[in-house]
């Protein structure tokens, strides 16, 4: 019975319920280092076209409590990563990097996406609902289509200059966060060097009474240029002694300028297929080099690469030792 008054209050209650799922979200956070089998892909379309394309497979790392920046303890470490040509629309985005790194004459391409998302993450953990519940009213949501076992909370701050808003999705029984849906979220952009803003989704999952990262949707609108980023993780595992928190540093620069490893033959579907149109992409960017064949042209070789004020190419020699290590945990995990 006293349950059941305490659904109720929770139901009626919104405030009360999200100060809970809050709580409760700090308590079973993973905060140990782990690894999870992950995919991701991202596409930008420049005055509705695409102009780029990036997607790949391999492994969520997070290093948790052995990290010394909360905001970037999760790094995505690529087994096989697929990359498009980029039209010169995409690219010369790069001029906002240029312009504010004034060591950098120019650049190849801009870092992939993914760390920022996953930056995005952790910087709502700390500052949303999740992290400071009394900066944020609540407003229950009811609707016919909500599913029996699911409570929407509608939130937003109690000052304007706080970026995010949207709707918590709680598990009814449990009390706790399964998802979040943002219309509006804060987003570190690399392509315009600045903290933008972006709509999309977290989901959470559950497990040995502890909860971690599911999967994560960005959708980031700058003037004619918008970028989809959408990453699945699997389910948490201890890595035993394949990656030590001494390789913070290796993957968090990996996560920078990865080396792209493109091997066709071990190509992995993932469950983002489905979202993933081919043909358009090819059709859109308008190579004459087929879709394929970028793939296979743009692998072997560092991300992108800087040229420096002095002359200097960066991002093409130097990163030996990273690469070098990131190619031995990544043997050791397969």
């Amino acid at each position: 019975m006293m349950q059941l008054l305490l659904i109720l209050l929770w139901q009626i209650n919104p405030t009360a319920a999200v100060t809970h799922a809050a709580a409760e979200f700090q308590k079973k956070r993973l905060n140990d280092l782990y690894v999870t089998n992950a995919s991701y892909y991202e596409k930008a379309t420049c005055g509705g076209r695409t102009c780029m394309f990036t997607e790949g497979y391999g492994y969520l790392v997070s290093f948790g409590k052995h990290s010394p920046i909360r905001l970037d303890e999760v790094s995505f470490l690529t087994v096989n990563m697929r990359k498009s040509d980029r039209r010169a629309e995409w690219l010369d985005l790069t001029r906002h990097t240029v312009a504010n790194i004034s060591e950098i004459e120019s650049q190849s391409d801009i870092a992939p996406g993914y760390n920022d998302a996953l930056n995005a993450v952790a910087r709502f953990e700390v500052n949303g609902p999740l992290g400071k519940p009394n900066d944020y009213r609540y407003l229950a949501v009811q609707s016919a289509e909500i599913p029996s076992n699911e409570l929407h909370i509608a939130f937003r701050p109690k000052r304007e200059s706080v970026p995010y808003e949207g709707i918590l999705v709680l598990d009814r029984t449990r009390r706790e966060i399964s998802r979040v849906e943002f219309s509006r979220t804060s987003f570190y952009s690399r392509w315009m060097f600045n903290n933008v803003t972006a709509s999309g989704r977290i989901d959470y999952q559950q497990g040995n009474n502890r909860v971690s990262l599911q999967s994560l949707e960005f959708k980031i609108p700058i003037g004619d240029v918008v970028v989809d980023i959408v990453l699945r993780s699997g389910v948490p595992r201890d890595p035993g002694n394949t990656i030590k928190p001494d390789d913070y540093n290796v993957l968090s620069h990996n996560d920078q300028n990865p080396y792209i490893r493109y091997d066709e033959s071990r190509w992995s579907n993932t469950d983002l297929y489905a979202l993933i149109d081919y043909d358009r992409i090819q059709r859109e960017l308008g190579m004459a080099t087929p879709l394929a064949e970028q793939f296979r042209k743009n692998s072997a070789k560092p991300f992108m690469y800087r040229i420096l004020s002095d002359g200097k190419r960066s991002g093409v020699d130097g990163g030996e030792a990273t690469y070098k290590r990131v190619s031995e945990i990544i043997e050791q995990l397969k």
